[in-house]
């Protein structure tokens, strides 16, 4: 009977042109964007690969493609004859309309993740050492002013707290709420916003201490959460911290490594766990990612990658991650160790090994 060709394809380039990347059109997030994309508008890299001028035919085997209008890198669009021809090495960016005909009525699910693992999201995500911006690229961050500041038992505190978009062509609504340690408080207590691009609100804000409060760190947290018909990725929490320290604490009980990590020895096709417990002196519960940091080869069988917790105040917590071999690995020896990030503090695991017999 009838079945589906053995080779197919999404478009085809002649005569040997190369493509090198297929995208939707635009980049709404980076940009600053609320607007969602059409996802029939779409920006094709082309790249000549031989050194010599080509003629470039782009068809879609299953729909149309429409003319190639020449963009720059940003995908912007340039004042340019549609392109027909590369010279040598060429490598063009090019926008197109794709029309295909809908064969699947398949659901709604995300393709990919729109939130990230380890929640809330924190503002100076830097200071983590984790690279680049969380998902959905913090269109709103809040901040409390100063990070760190001491105070005396009965007594209050002046802070700055300050919303800040990075919207481009939408206002962003929402709201940042102070949570406070039991007992303590803050007014105002939240800040309400609607920012317009280019927009910031401030406000400040007199914390005041119980006169019960004993030596030690205190974290005063200022929660973001963004309103109204915005991305998904842009509804995550995000959090900033300033660390009351009340009286002379111990600077080593912030963070700290209780137990773990051991050596992992496991055979192809089995489990094991990589675990680390960590602990805090504050006096009151905090927010902590961790990451698994091991080399190239092992990230496909060991993991999540990222994870988050809730680290009770003047408590612990375990973070357990798989390590999983298939049984197509062949013996080695290889090394993991545990990042754990916390309100800016970071606390590095030893390394141990990890062996698969």
């Amino acid at each position: 009977g009838s079945g589906l060709p053995a080779v197919g394809a999404l478009l085809r380039v002649e005569p040997a042109v190369r493509i090198g990347a297929l995208k939707p059109a635009g980049n709404p997030l980076a940009r600053g964007s609320g607007h969602p994309v059409d996802p029939h508008e779409v920006a094709i890299r082309l790249v000549e690969p031989h050194g010599a001028d080509t003629a470039v035919v782009v068809r879609a085997p299953l729909g149309t493609v429409s003319e190639l209008r020449p963009a720059d890198l940003l995908e912007h669009p340039r004042a340019r004859p549609p392109l027909t021809a590369l010279h040598g090495y060429q490598i063009a960016t090019v926008l197109a309309r794709l029309d295909m005909p809908a064969v699947l009525h398949g659901s709604a699910d995300a393709l990919a993740p729109e939130a990230e693992t380890a929640q809330p999201l924190y503002a100076r995500y830097w200071l983590h050492n984790r690279g680049p911006a969380p998902l959905g690229g913090l269109p709103a961050v809040a901040h409390l002013h100063p990070q760190r500041v001491t105070a005396s038992a009965g007594g209050e505190l002046r802070l700055r707290l300050t919303a800040a978009g990075d919207g481009t062509d939408s206002t962003l609504a929402g709201r940042v709420v102070l949570v406070c340690p039991v007992g303590w408080s803050a007014a105002p207590a939240e800040l309400p916003f609607a920012l317009a691009p280019g927009q910031c609100a401030d406000a400040d804000v007199v914390v005041r201490v119980p006169a019960h409060a004993d030596p030690g760190y205190y974290p005063v947290r200022a929660q973001l959460r963004l309103t109204g018909n915005v991305p998904t990725a842009w509804r995550q929490v995000v959090e900033d911290v300033c660390m009351v320290s009340v009286g002379a604490p111990d600077e080593a009980a912030l963070l700290y490594l209780l137990n773990g990590p051991a050596d992992v020895e496991v055979g192809a096709g089995d489990s094991a766990r990589l675990t680390v417990t960590v602990g805090t002196g504050a006096r009151a519960e905090l927010a902590l990612e961790a990451h698994l940091i091991s080399p190239w080869g092992t990230w496909e069988w060991t993991g999540p990658a990222a994870q988050g917790a809730v680290i009770p105040a003047r408590g612990s917590v375990e973070l357990g991650f798989d390590v999983r071999p298939p049984r197509w690995v062949q013996p080695g020896r290889w090394w993991a160790l545990v990042r754990v990030c916390c309100a800016g503090s970071l606390l590095y695991s030893p390394a141990v090994t990890v062996r698969v017999r």
